[in-house]
């Protein structure tokens, strides 16, 4: 089969009301950055909406370690609300990806995934699927195992 063009949604429609924008993510901020960016030309030509959003990769909010072992260093709490809050901004399906028996790391990080408010914004759409709207002038070097691996 051809691949699939990730700068469009698939030819035969969305029959799960998604289509991946991006590679797979890993447990590091570096990888969230990159497939969140994936969206946004998607978000631009109104190629994310309802019953076939644009989903850059599940959430690796709770994961220590990604596809990468060790070298996925795991989130933050910062950068865990970072990327929970921009999947909710963008319109993406919230599919979480930590171990949903481990009780402890679902204690650390309940209050992100079950903020009600957060939620709300992520079940609403106003005729856009959320995107960056201002950049900043300052200049972030991101340098975990991701963009390393990557280079």
């Amino acid at each position: 089969p051809a691949i699939p063009d990730p700068t469009k949604p698939p030819a035969e429609g969305c029959p799960w009301n998604f289509y991946r924008s991006s590679g797979d993510v890993r447990a590091s901020y570096a990888s969230i950055l990159s497939n969140l960016a994936t969206t946004v030309p998607l978000a631009q030509k109104n190629l994310s909406y309802p019953g076939c959003w644009a989903y850059p990769d599940m959430l690796q909010v709770g994961c220590a370690h990604g596809p990468g072992g060790a070298r996925d260093p795991g989130l933050t709490p910062a950068e865990t609300r970072t990327h929970f809050g921009a999947w909710v901004i963008v319109s993406s399906p919230l599919t979480l990806s930590h171990d949903v028996n481990n009780k402890t790391v679902t204690a650390e990080i309940w209050d992100v995934i079950a903020n009600t408010e957060v939620l709300e914004v992520s079940a609403a759409y106003a005729g856009h699927s959320g995107s960056p709207f201002a950049q900043s002038e300052k200049m972030v070097t991101l340098t975990d195992a991701h963009i390393e691996a990557t280079l």
